[in-house]
């Protein structure tokens, strides 16, 4: 059948287009939070700068930074700086697409990409002026050219392999595990021949990535948290749930959780069952085998290394192996039409909900839009806003347009030591207050309902309170959430006492 005259054809690309148009909305829509202020402070500086931010305060490769200040040189706004994300998810699509076809064949190819685009974790990635669009773009064009070059032999697509992975490894650390995944699958599936002919040509990569050791130490010591090794373990032994339905996006009742968990196992072991069983289809089920052992390999290296070291763990680090996980759903190819159609019908009907219940109050965290006009309306001249913790300045700073001075508590410091800087007591909160010279006399407080990084410090317990009254006349305490559901920030004028 002629493609133009294909109504599923023309569904997709409907599809695409209407995609595009509520992404492209929300990213002028959303306001940002405080990793996107991180981003938009780091690559404001030159380039010597930014790399040097990069490794120290970021505690990451350059890369991704050093691409982000050369995009914000043509326009430094917001929504452009998201746009830079958007285009990755597109391309990383791009580059889906043609693997999921090469493995498949086109039957599947455009179910699987649309929920590949739907997954709430590739949604937030193209929404966020951060990495990770660009890590899904870099592992989906890292698995598709080795698959090339698995399957062809070819020098260009080795190359082309070598190149994203290169790229990979100077924008997250993490894609050594993906890399050193993908060696083992040669060896395993290709013998020893193949796999020494990768590893000769990965060598020029290692001596490459050499220069990144020089940081390394240190960057391990920004991302080292208290976690012991089971609760770290924990933490990553349930990420990949999260990550492929989308359940870290909105408070999921326990039940529809695991009963969504249970569903999609049961799916997913039953098509492989059946794969298996079907011995006319022995390249494809090879193909797929290929997927999960890299998987499962690249899953346990993060189930290992990050206990091990004590690294804090969130869902999103990740990122890089949402397209394998995207690609096992391949496995549904065994099922007839009418049981494909089902099974990815739902599971783009149960994204959509969380999308929509996810963005249907368009704001990140704290509504800094709302605060910034509330604190202009409010302040006197003169006087010092201060924000407790430094996690709040600066995102809120690219809303701020008042004439008085903006400051931290403690001491703003936008380096390698930020994170490890928090006040302690009560006696250090009120000298850290008294520090900022205030011609009036008076102070706007504004704090947040989660503070601090390592040791968090709840602005509105009792003994900061009784802080604050015992030294300072509060003349004004109220609250705003704006559009926010879930975080509010409280506003104090701090008068001090005669």
């Amino acid at each position: 059948m002629n493609k133009k005259l294909d109504w599923r054809y023309w569904c997709f690309y409907g599809f695409v287009i209407i995609y595009s148009a509520v992404l492209l909305f929300l990213a002028y829509k959303l306001n940002i939070w405080e990793d996107e202020g991180y981003t938009l402070n780091t690559t404001s500086n030159n380039l010597g700068t930014v790399i040097r931010q990069s490794y120290n305060f970021e505690g990451q490769p350059p890369l991704y930074f050093v691409l982000m200040t050369i995009w914000r040189y043509f326009n430094s706004g917001i929504f452009f700086a998201r746009l830079f994300s958007l285009i990755f998810v597109g391309l990383s699509a791009v580059y889906f697409f043609k693997f999921v076809r090469l493995v498949s064949g086109l039957e599947l190819s455009r179910w699987i990409v649309l929920i590949f685009l739907l997954n709430p974790f590739t949604v937030w990635a193209g929404l966020e002026i951060r990495l990770y669009s660009l890590v899904l773009f870099i592992s989906s064009a890292i698995v598709y050219h080795y698959f090339r070059y698995y399957l062809e032999n070819k020098g260009k697509n080795l190359y082309l392999f070598l190149l994203f992975c290169l790229i990979g490894i100077y924008t997250q650390y993490f894609f050594v595990f993906e890399i050193f995944a993908l060696g083992l699958s040669m060896w395993l599936f290709k013998g020893w021949n193949r796999f020494f002919k990768l590893c000769l040509y990965l060598i020029p990569v290692v001596i490459l990535f050499l220069p990144n050791l020089y940081f390394l130490t240190s960057e391990v010591k920004i991302g080292q948290v208290n976690d012991s090794i089971s609760e770290s373990f924990s933490s990553v032994i349930h990420s990949p749930q999260s990550l492929v339905l989308g359940l870290e996006m909105i408070p999921v009742n326990i039940w529809i959780n695991r009963l969504s968990r249970f569903i999609l196992v049961i799916v997913l072991l039953y098509a492989y069952y059946k794969l298996y069983k079907k011995s006319s289809d022995g390249i494809f089920l090879k193909n797929v085998n290929i997927i999960l052992f890299t998987t499962a390999v690249t899953f346990l290296l993060y189930l290992i290394i990050i206990p091990v070291m004590r690294l804090g763990f969130l869902t999103r680090y990740l990122g890089l192996m949402l397209p394998m996980f995207m690609l096992i759903f391949m496995l549904c190819k065994v099922y007839n039409s009418l049981a494909r159609y089902a099974i990815f019908t739902c599971i783009s009907l149960f994204y959509i909900s969380i999308l929509f219940l996810a963005y249907q109050n368009p704001i990140k965290r704290y509504d800094y839009k709302k605060a910034s006009s509330l604190i202009q309306k409010i302040e006197l001249s003169k006087e010092p806003v201060l924000l407790y913790s430094k996690i709040l300045i600066p995102a809120f700073s690219y809303y701020y347009t008042g004439s008085n001075p903006l400051s931290s508590l403690p001491a703003y410091k936008y380096d390698e030591k930020f994170y490890n800087e928090n006040i302690d007591d009560t006696i250090e909160l009120k000298k850290a207050i008294k520090e900022v010279y205030s011609p009036t006399k008076s102070y706007l407080l504004m704090t947040g309902a989660i503070e601090g990084f390592r040791n968090p410090i709840n602005m509105d317990e009792k003994m900061v309170d009784r802080c604050l009254q015992s030294n300072f006349n509060i003349s004004l305490d109220t609250s705003i959430a704006g559009q926010s559901e879930k975080y509010t920030l409280r506003i104090r004028r701090l008068e001090m006492k005669k």
